[in-house]
């Protein structure tokens, strides 16, 4: 994840079975309109996530983000546990750790600055090679001449 996370103080969900204890539950409203449980096989959800339960711990991110999540067993289901217990709007969705993801970051700017010269050779972060880091960080560390 690469927003940080806070833990908090409140009793996480219990694991119903033993498969369940390595899963993930995420805390968060549902951003696409629900569908029925038949349709759930080929449907993606679209969360935004508040918080998340792993390993018995409960954690808040700093800031909220969206996924989207793949799979028929995400949910949602009413919130237990992690301080979302009975809060009007919120649900849970248990995930396995091999679910499918997708963080989708949104950034805000003018055209110039996301389209134009973010682009630009060199500027994406995709751009930037393995061989190109280490020659970077080579040359700022002084290994070689």
């Amino acid at each position: 994840m690469s927003s940080t996370a806070d833990a908090t103080d409140a009793i996480p969900p219990a694991a119903e079975n033993d498969d369940q204890i390595e899963d993930i539950w995420l805390y968060g409203v549902h951003l696409n309109p629900p569908v029925p449980k038949s349709a759930a096989a080929d449907y993606t959800h679209r969360v935004l996530v508040y918080g998340f339960c792993f390993q018995g711990h409960c954690y808040r991110l700093a800031i909220p983000a969206e996924y989207m999540i793949d799979g028929p067993e995400a949910g949602p289901e009413s919130p237990v546990g992690c301080g979302y217990d009975d809060q009007p709007g919120y649900h849970r969705w248990r995930i396995e750790q091999s679910t499918v993801v997708t963080r989708v970051e949104r950034r805000k700017g003018t055209a110039e600055d996301l389209l134009l010269n973010f682009n630009l050779p060199g500027r994406s972060p995709a751009s930037m090679t393995y061989s190109a880091k280490v020659q970077i960080a080579s040359k700022a560390g002084k290994i070689h001449e």
